[in-house]
């Protein structure tokens, strides 16, 4: 099982396409395209699909896919429609003839299921996809007529699973004459059949992905519910949208219904309506927020894979320390990809402890919350949305909600904007409520998409480096601000000055400093090479043979 993860426009014409992105895997570059006629005539409306075409491939820098000539159908009050399914990547932008796409609705969390829209489309033109990394990809485009161009897809439904099954979603429609189109994607070792509305397309990559989209014509305002059979049981994403017909009265309001969802039998459901064309589902940065909290300490417990990232200590002692320093988070405390139940060092004595049940201790001991670690290194090897979403799937409480980056540098300034802006919205997406990035090596914008950054500080003289922190306050996004002595050449030369020169850097140049300078510190308490338990000052000097660890935690009681 897989698991997670121009032409000329005309007055009043509308076209729909959907897209399918699946994860870059061995298969071979294969464009296959095909046309199909309308199927689905069921019901009264005004509605008319004029023709299906789809399209598949591999993709690789500049991550474009290509779905040629397309027409944009006959008659009246046409919609174009893009909807997209990926593993590892999401559509950045689509265009049609030039003209950019609306993003309808998505859903990202085993693999990725996207409806994209064009009002006013005409003419023949080339649709093109551009995605936020490799993938594979299944392209099928959709052309209506007699659609509503004020407000063309009023409703959206998304649906997953996490309990492997078969694919199904169900949307409650607006006005009558409505169409309803749902698109599922699933692991490509399996197949899709047997659905319970009409079938318009179904594609299989084998070992890639599958996508598939049905339709329903629903006569009067009520529920719709589109089922799949897999050929086993795995795991999936499923979209739908409602189409309103050209007739259909409407109502005007002024703001857009807020989202709800429902979770039952290991599955999560998210209706929402929106007001106008131009309205979509996608998160963006102003829904957002920064982390909370003063007081916050590193101390790298779990590496990638839960490796544990502390050889000499036990987990009873990390939360022993933990509960000394009561911090307010526990910054970058995990880092990576996570298994939940794998086994970490206990005391003699003690009984098992499993990673989950560490990082709900670890909190319990503080009364905090974890914020994680990732790099973006992975988002090139294919694997960094998997491991995004795997630690906002931990099963701990609080939840992880606050993603950390880094090497940010290297990959805003070898990537471009969309591809940048596109990781950003995915993440988003998923589920996050706030992402870091780390400007230690660089800064580069976010876009208005980071909610907090980090700093550090200058080896030079040992003070924090005040212009990046100025760069980084042009973004009023960033809300939150980190100074860290950075891993592992900035830690390695702390770690060669004298416990005296330390305990007086921390002291004069770092933590009186912090509200004046708009940054907290992330105290270092243990991690790697470095350890502040293990550093004393003199007992002559002033700090009186007193650790690091300790002159650390007065710090932390007199300035936050």
């Amino acid at each position: 099982m897989h698991k997670m993860k121009g032409g000329k426009r005309e007055s009043s014409p509308l076209v729909l396409v959907t897209f399918f992105l699946l994860s870059l895997s061995e298969i071979q570059l294969a464009i296959a395209s095909s046309v199909t006629p309308s199927s689905n005539s069921s019901g009264t409306t005004d509605i008319t699909l004029s023709g299906v075409q789809t399209t598949s491939g591999t993709v690789s820098s500049p991550f474009k896919i290509t779905l040629s000539n397309f027409d944009a159908g006959v008659g009246s009050s046409r919609l174009l429609v893009v909807g997209v399914v990926a593993a590892e990547s999401n559509v950045a932008n689509i265009t049609f003839g030039g003209f950019q796409l609306t993003r309808a609705v998505d859903s990202f969390y085993n693999n990725d299921a996207e409806f994209w829209y064009l009002p006013n489309p005409s003419d023949a033109a080339d649709v093109v996809v551009t995605m936020t990394g490799p993938t594979s990809v299944i392209v099928g485009a959709y052309s209506f007529s007699g659609v509503n161009q004020t407000d063309p897809i009023p409703t959206t439904a998304t649906n997953y699973n996490t309990v492997a099954g078969n694919p199904t979603i169900s949307i409650t429609t607006q006005y009558p004459n409505s169409w309803v189109l749902d698109s599922p994607s699933i692991y490509g070792g399996v197949t899709l059949g047997s659905p319970s509305c009409t079938q318009e397309w179904n594609l299989n990559l084998p070992n890639a992905i599958t996508g598939a989209s049905s339709s329903t014509v629903v006569p009067s305002p009520n529920a719709a519910t589109c089922n799949w059979t897999a050929s086993r049981g795995d795991y999936w994403d499923d979209v739908a949208i409602e189409m309103k017909a050209v007739a259909s009265s409407s109502t005007t309001t002024s703001t857009t219904s807020t989202p709800t969802t429902a979770t039952t039998s290991g599955s999560s459901t998210t209706t929402s309506t929106a007001t106008s064309a131009t309205t979509t589902t996608t998160s963006t940065v102003a829904t957002q927020g920064s982390p909370p909290g003063k007081r916050f300490i590193r101390i790298r417990s779990l590496n990638p894979n839960s490796a544990w990232a502390l050889p000499g200590y036990d987990a009873q002692q990390v939360l022993s320390m933990i509960s000394q320093l009561r911090p307010d988070a526990l910054e970058r405390y995990i880092y990576g990809l996570q298994d939940p139940n794998r086994q970490v060092p206990v005391a003699p004595g003690s009984p098992p402890m499993t990673v989950g049940e560490f990082l709900n201790a670890s909190m319990r001991a503080c009364n905090c919350y974890i914020i994680s670690g990732a790099s973006l290194n992975e988002y090139d090897e294919g694997t960094f949305f998997a491991t995004a979403k795997s630690l906002l799937s931990l099963p701990i409480d609080p939840p992880v909600k606050y993603l950390s980056l880094d090497n940010w540098h290297p990959f805003s300034t070898n990537h471009v904007s969309d591809q940048v802006k596109g990781m950003f919205l995915q993440l988003y997406a998923q589920g996050w409520e706030g992402i870091g990035v780390n400007a230690c090596g660089g800064y580069f914008s976010s876009y208005g998409y980071a909610t907090f950054s980090d700093i550090c500080i200058r080896t030079t003289d040992w003070q924090p480096d005040t212009a990046r922190l100025s760069s980084i306050r042009t973004e009023a996004n960033i809300k939150l601000v980190f100074l860290y002595i950075d891993f592992p050449k900035e830690m390695q030369r702390f770690a060669a000055l004298s416990p005296d020169q330390e305990a007086q850097v921390l002291t004069d140049n770092i933590a009186s400093a912090q509200s004046s300078d708009g940054f907290y510190f992330v105290y270092p308490i243990v991690q790697s090479f470095w350890d502040s338990n293990n550093q004393t000052t003199s007992s002559s000097g002033p700090y009186r043979g007193e650790s690091i660890y300790a002159a650390m935690l007065q710090l932390m009681q007199q300035h936050n």
